[in-house]
């Protein structure tokens, strides 16, 4: 490890870098539920595969504005409503409670009419009001270039995690209370910080809605634990090498 924010290991990163690394089919482990779909090597040749339709929704015509996703607004919302919401609502298959440790009880939420709760999750804090709503993207086609185009660029860019040759990179966006995560290659293995290229075809895996300036992003959950260092944060640049 080059570099640590203090963040247990996530086994979700391992699995993929094992079959980008190995090929293969596995079952991959998020850091805090079970994803069934498989990766695929890199698609772009003359241009983007169209996200899936709930993803499609949310970028072209959500239900509210970020960071509120499907009437739930983290800051604001509680558990019972949160449940209310989504028993109401059409676009949800099935959502389940579950004891996910450091968490504690999280709604983790079918979107897309298959057998796994992994299209979604909130989290909430000891009070139940909504800290976090987590899309878990990867598979369903969102690529940096389809975000940029709705909510423009990124403000800041933060490495947090480094597994074997490949960087975890969070986009932020602190006015709108949203995080964007990539896992990219990391192009300067020999050094102490590792170095990445941002392209527009980067597949976003996670999608992070909280309550603007990411406090909670910043200061409590296991992304940051915290702490940053602050040479692996650096204002968006454009399409590039980081930092």
């Amino acid at each position: 490890m080059k570099i640590s924010s203090g963040r247990k290991p996530n086994i979700y990163l391992i699995a993929i870098l094992a079959i980008f690394t190995c090929g293969g089919i596995s079952f991959l482990s998020s850091r805090i539920l079970v994803d069934s779909r498989i990766i695929r090597p890199n698609r772009f040749i003359d241009g983007f595969i169209s996200p899936s339709e709930w993803i499609a929704n949310w970028l072209k015509n959500p239900t509210c504005k970020v960071p509120c996703w499907e009437n739930i607004v983290p800051g604001d919302t509680n558990r019972d409503q949160a449940k209310s919401l989504l028993s109401n609502n059409t676009d949800v298959t099935s959502f389940e409670e579950s004891n996910v440790i450091p968490y504690g009880q999280v709604l983790k939420i079918n979107l897309d009419n298959d057998v796994y709760p992994d299209d979604a999750t909130i989290l909430f804090d000891n009070q139940n009001i909504v800290q976090e709503i987590n899309l878990g993207t990867f598979g369903d086609n969102l690529y940096l270039h389809d975000v940029i185009s709705v909510y423009g660029p990124p403000r800041r860019v933060l490495f947090h995690d480094q597994m074997y040759e490949y960087v975890t990179v969070d986009l932020l966006y602190p006015e709108l209370g949203m995080a964007i995560e990539l896992f990219l290659p990391n192009l300067n293995l020999e050094g102490e910080i590792p170095q990445v290229k941002i392209e527009k075809y980067g597949e976003i895996l996670h999608v992070y809605l909280e309550a603007p300036d990411l406090k909670y992003y910043f200061e409590i959950s296991e992304i940051t634990d915290g702490t940053i260092d602050p040479r692996l944060l650096s204002e968006w640049k454009g399409y590039t090498i980081y930092p």
